[in-house]
């Protein structure tokens, strides 16, 4: 079945098709090789999306935004700027001390990343490279 899954996908692709609709016929194509229920198929979806964190990283990136419209990104770049702001490099410091107390905040990660990067990148950009300012977002 993994070869039938494996041939579809690169004849489709080599053919041109997008990907998005290649890998919709390749899928389907080994539903129908394989012994799978067709009955059983939209609970076997259900069941592999059902899951928590999959559904936490949205609101996380949502609480990350409802930070920055409610100001409270401000205030965390303030006071990191208050601590560390006058040393060398400082508003990378500052990029990277807010992104740790904005993690602590909404505990994610990702949702930080995402938070701090459409407020401290324009800024970044104006004393460093654009690659510099993404690793220290990242």
């Amino acid at each position: 079945m993994s070869i039938v899954i494996v041939l579809v996908f690169a004849v489709l692709a080599c053919l041109g098709m997008p990907l998005a609709f290649t890998l919709g016929f390749a899928s389907l194509a080994g539903l129908f090789m394989g012994s799978i229920d067709f009955v059983v198929m939209p609970q076997r979806m259900m069941h592999a999306i059902d899951s928590f964190p999959l559904i936490s990283i949205p609101l996380f990136m949502v609480a990350g935004e409802l930070m920055v419209e409610g100001g409270i990104m401000d205030r965390l770049v303030d006071f990191a700027n208050s601590v560390v702001g006058r040393v060398h490099g400082g508003l990378a410091h500052v990029a990277v001390l807010t992104g740790a107390l904005l993690a602590s905040v909404s505990g994610s990660a990702v949702a930080s990343a995402s938070a701090i990067g459409s407020s401290m990148v324009p800024s970044l950009r104006k004393y460093y490279d654009d690659g510099y300012s993404s690793a220290v977002i990242a």
